[in-house]
């Protein structure tokens, strides 16, 4: 599955998002499940997969934190090669103050991910 992304064996994958990141509505989280999928290939047991998912947050709050996780002094190491699964903007769209905005939060967001991708990383995306 990961290595037709050109994904190594020993990856990380960061899910980071919103509460259906986090496991609403049914309490499981969908990285958990890609976590047991991926231990149960031989190809890509060794795949870390992270849970990075807070509900109720909009896509500025997602971008917020990504950017605090991303500062040298939040002391996250860098992880090696790593595959970033964004699932946000749910909240925005069922937000009425949002309405209108997800579409210029999301660009920015994405923005965000490629300007801090390497502080998480040491890799360029």
């Amino acid at each position: 599955m990961l290595a037709a992304l050109g994904i190594k064996p020993d990856a990380h994958v960061l899910c980071f998002g919103d509460s259906l990141t986090e496991g609403f509505p049914s309490g499981n989280a969908y990285c958990e499940e890609l976590q047991r999928r991926l231990a149960s290939s031989s190809a890509h047991a060794r795949v870390q997969v992270e849970q990075h998912g807070v509900s109720g947050e909009l896509v500025r709050e997602i971008h917020d934190r990504w950017r605090e996780r991303a500062k040298p002094s939040a002391g996250v190491k860098p992880v090696g090669e790593c595959l970033v699964v964004l699932l946000a903007g749910t909240n925005d769209l069922g937000s009425v103050p949002a309405r209108g905005q997800a579409d210029t939060r999301v660009p920015r967001i994405i923005a965000a991910l490629r300007d801090s991708f390497f502080l998480l990383t040491g890799s360029h995306i």
